[in-house]
């Protein structure tokens, strides 16, 4: 069974001096909206992310993996940030973790969010990210899709992994939002997410960022 890729070690270059850079060849309104576990999650306070594989911390501020590459995208763009969050937490161990991500996929769940997007009209792109799991999104990524419709948008995916990049999901969100188009995207492995400034900022310039 492939495991759940929740986060690594928090790596300093991560949030060490990335220069920002805006979109210089679209006047897009853009949105980033990413799923990850560490905010979603019972971590206890001031949890150390040096000696724990399930969070990171970026510039201060408790995320993930996918945060992490959510705020670099953030940094060479300009965008807003929405961060998923579900009504029930996971739990704050990896074993724990696993096992619920296990039934949810196993029942095609749909858990509950309670963060909300307010004016999802005026945005015209939106990058969208979650960590592989079970060769999957994870399913409040479902709930997600389900709430909102992107039809006319551009949506470009980005996700974390332990090897098994996007798996089908690029193909199941073309399949969730036909009116949409989707992109090709962004996989980091998250055992070297020590190369995400720079996979970030060559994959930006591919839109012309």
């Amino acid at each position: 069974m492939h495991k759940v890729v929740i986060a690594v070690t928090l790596l300093s270059a991560l949030s060490a001096g990335i220069n920002c850079v805006h979109a210089a060849s679209t006047n897009d309104k853009i949105l980033i909206a990413y799923f990850s576990y560490a905010e979603n999650a019972e971590l206890p306070q001031g949890i150390d992310a040096m000696t724990s594989a399930s969070v990171q911390y970026f510039n201060g501020e408790l995320t993930g993996n996918t945060g992490v590459v959510a705020r670099l995208i953030q940094q060479h763009t300009g965008a807003d940030l929405f961060s998923i969050r579900t009504e029930n937490k996971y739990p704050p161990t990896y074993d724990e973790t696993l096992e619920v991500g296990e039934r949810e996929h196993d029942e095609d769940a749909r858990p509950e969010m309670i963060s909300k997007i307010t004016d999802l009209d005026s945005y015209d792109t939106v990058f969208i990210g979650f960590p592989n799991w079970y060769y999957d999104m994870p399913m409040v990524m479902y709930s997600f899709f389900d709430e909102y419709d992107f039809s006319g948008k551009k949506i470009i995916p980005f996700n974390t992994s332990g090897g098994s990049r996007f798996s089908s999901t690029i193909n199941t969100i073309r399949q969730l939002e036909p009116n949409a188009v989707v992109t090709e995207g962004l996989s980091i492995n998250y055992s070297r997410l020590d190369e995400a400034p720079l996979r970030v900022e060559e994959f930006l310039k591919t839109f012309g960022y």
